[in-house]
């Protein structure tokens, strides 16, 4: 299986290039983007089906991270969702993204865990979208040193 780091800015069209692949290709995986208002969720590729990320409720526990605030059930579900989409996945899985929240061991870590130590041998390419300043810390932390590093540009290439 051939390990890929999609890289690039905040904003930069990362997961709009992973809408536009899961347009024209079945993949699995989990793609963030984000919606009219501006606010962040979840879709499952081979669904696909969508829940949202973020809370506008105050009493819901969740995680801030920069101007968003997460909610906590959603990560929960999310976890379980790609675990599942795993396990059935072929070709190619796509992972958006690993943040700040997975480099402290929260967010989707579990999922991020599971995935690299269960190979499944179906899927043939694996896509983590990782932001250009978190490329180094998430390379190190998950083992990555050997990955093939693309840019938005480069997806159709490798899927």
């Amino acid at each position: 299986m051939m390990i890929v780091l999609l890289t690039g800015e905040v904003h930069s069209g990362k997961s709009t290039a992973l809408l536009q692949l899961m347009d024209k290709k079945q993949i699995f995986g989990l793609i963030n983007p984000v919606d009219q208002q501006g606010k962040k969720y979840f879709l499952l590729a081979s669904t696909p089906s969508a829940f949202p990320m973020e809370s506008d409720d105050p009493a819901e526990s969740g995680v801030s991270v920069g101007k968003y605030r997460f909610s906590a059930g959603a990560f929960e579900r999310a976890n379980r969702e790609l675990i599942d989409e795993w396990k059935r996945a072929s070709g190619v899985f796509v992972f958006d993204e690993v943040g700040k929240l997975e480099l402290r061991e929260e967010g989707l870590f579990h999922a991020i865990q599971f995935i690299l130590s269960n190979p499944n041998p179906k899927v043939k390419t694996l896509i983590f979208v990782v932001r250009d300043y978190l490329l180094e810390s998430a390379s190190e932390k998950f083992g990555w040193q050997n990955a093939t590093v693309i840019y938005k540009e480069d997806v159709p290439l490798f899927a």
